[in-house]
């Protein structure tokens, strides 16, 4: 089971980067009645979006006007650190590697598809240029927990009912329904399930039981299948 200081320390991290990226806490961002649950949900998944992108991209100011989640920060992709040794070693890249080697989730996404005998840096480098931007990130990684969250019928009602004990759907969300016991074996039955959860940090975890705590099961695989899915390509906006 996560250890319960990683799961704190994930939703520190995670509370920290929306404060950097939106000027406000993570559970204002949960909360924040003025906006549709839809692009509240977005907002949260560009989040995780910045997380796996952060080792492959230089951050700098943005205008929130410009951005369709008001964000503060641009990341700009740098193809060539996939060649680093240090980010190739991160969970982020295994993340992506993770994705961009999945046949089905490439196809669906607009991935290049997965060559036979391509060099796994090329793969990664190629994935990540086409997903681009941060809402694109999360976009790919969505598609891919929908896959294995929402097709079968044993896993589906195996992850519904470790969320719906997690206390994490009662709202409004703080950190205490966020780091107890039930939340952490929650986030062991869907990072189980989830290959790029699997190899991914805490922090992507978390995230993703907090988008399925907040609208339930049911609520993600309708919100990818229908909104998600059908974004024409995965390089979608900040």
């Amino acid at each position: 089971m996560m250890r319960q200081d990683a799961l704190e320390k994930a939703v520190a991290e995670l509370d920290q980067l929306s404060r950097d990226e939106y000027d406000s806490g993570l559970f204002d961002l949960l909360t924040d009645r003025h906006r549709p649950e839809l692009e509240r949900n977005w907002r949260l998944g560009r989040l995780l979006g910045v997380a796996v992108k952060k080792p492959f991209a230089a951050k700098s100011p943005l205008d929130p006007g410009l951005s369709r989640t008001q964000a503060r920060r641009a990341w700009e992709l740098l193809p060539e650190t996939f060649d680093d040794g240090e980010s190739q070693a991160t969970w982020q890249f295994q993340v992506l590697a993770t994705l961009a080697s999945d046949v089905e989730v490439a196809e669906l996404s607009g991935l290049y598809p997965p060559e036979e005998g391509i060099p796994i840096t090329e793969l990664v480098r190629a994935a990540a240029t086409k997903m681009q931007q941060e809402r694109g990130f999360f976009r790919c990684m969505a598609l891919s927990a929908h896959k294995y969250l929402c097709g079968d019928p044993a896993v589906r009602a195996n992850v519904d009912e470790s969320v719906r004990a997690s206390g994490v759907q009662n709202l409004p969300l703080d950190s205490k329904s966020l780091v107890g016991v039930g939340a952490a074996s929650a986030a062991d039955v869907i990072s189980t399930n989830v290959p790029m959860l699997g190899v991914s940090g805490e922090l992507l975890i978390v995230g993703f039981l907090i988008i399925i705590g907040n609208i339930g099961l049911d609520g993600f695989c309708s919100w990818v299948s229908e909104d998600v899915i059908r974004r024409d390509q995965p390089s979608a906006e900040s």
